[in-house]
C-alpha cells in the first residue's frame, strides 16, 4: 500500500514537468477570477490503528481566485475527513477538520477538460469519536496534495492525500461543483 501511495504522490508531482510548455502558454483562457466549490466523497486511512480500516466520509468548501495571466489558482479551504476503523463489535471514527491554504497548476485552463494538480498546507483539529463516546485528540498541521480533472468548467473530480497525524492520515476522492468560474464573456 505504501509502494501505492508514493507512486501517486510521485505522480502528482512531476506531472506538471512533462507537459510542454508552449502547449501550457496556448491553453491559458480567460477565466472568470473567483469560483466557490462544494464537494463530497469517501476516504481511506493510510495506516492502521486500531481493528479494520473503512471508507469514511469527506466533505468541503473551498474558495479559489484564478490568476489572470498563468494557469494557477490561490484559494482557502475547511474540510472535514473522517477515519472510520472496526474492531469486533466497536467502531471508532477519527473526524479531522482542516483549515487551509491551497494552490492549484490547471492544464488547458478553461478547456471542457482541464487536469490539475496541486497542494495545501494548513491547521487541523483531530477527534475521536469510540462507541458512542466522543474526545478530543488535539490539533496539528496539515499537508495536502492533490490531483484531478475539471470537466465541463464546473465539475471537479479530486483524488486528495492528507498528512496530519497518526490515525488521521488519509487518502480522499471527491467530487464537487464549482459555482462562478468557467469561461470570462467576451466583450
Amino acid at each position: 500500500m505504501n509502494k501505492i501511495i508514493m507512486s501517486l504522490l510521485l505522480a502528482m508531482v512531476a506531472l506538471p514537468f512533462f507537459v510542454q510548455a508552449q502547449v501550457l502558454q496556448d491553453s491559458v483562457a480567460e477565466v472568470k477570477e473567483f469560483e466557490f466549490e462544494v464537494r463530497c466523497g469517501a476516504t481511506f486511512p493510510l495506516e492502521k490503528v486500531f481493528g479494520n480500516n473503512c471508507i469514511g466520509g469527506n466533505m468541503g468548501i473551498e474558495a479559489r481566485w484564478n490568476m489572470k495571466e498563468i494557469p494557477l489558482d490561490f484559494g482557502l479551504e475547511m474540510n472535514v475527513a473522517v477515519n472510520v476503523s472496526e474492531y469486533g463489535n466497536s467502531d471508532s471514527s477519527r473526524p479531522l477538520t482542516s483549515f487551509a491554504a491551497v494552490t492549484d497548476y490547471n492544464f488547458l485552463r478553461g478547456q471542457r477538460v482541464s487536469p490539475f494538480v496541486g497542494a495545501g498546507f494548513g491547521w487541523c483539529v483531530c477527534d475521536v469519536v469510540e462507541n458512542g463516546g466522543y474526545k478530543k485528540n488535539g490539533n496539528c498541521c496539515m499537508f495536502m496534495l492533490r490531483g484531478g480533472v475539471e470537466l465541463f468548467r464546473h465539475l471537479r473530480v479530486t483524488l486528495n492525500t492528507r498528512i496530519a497525524k497518526k490515525g488521521y492520515n488519509h487518502i480522499g476522492l471527491t467530487l464537487g461543483y464549482a459555482f462562478g468560474g468557467g469561461l470570462k464573456k467576451k466583450k
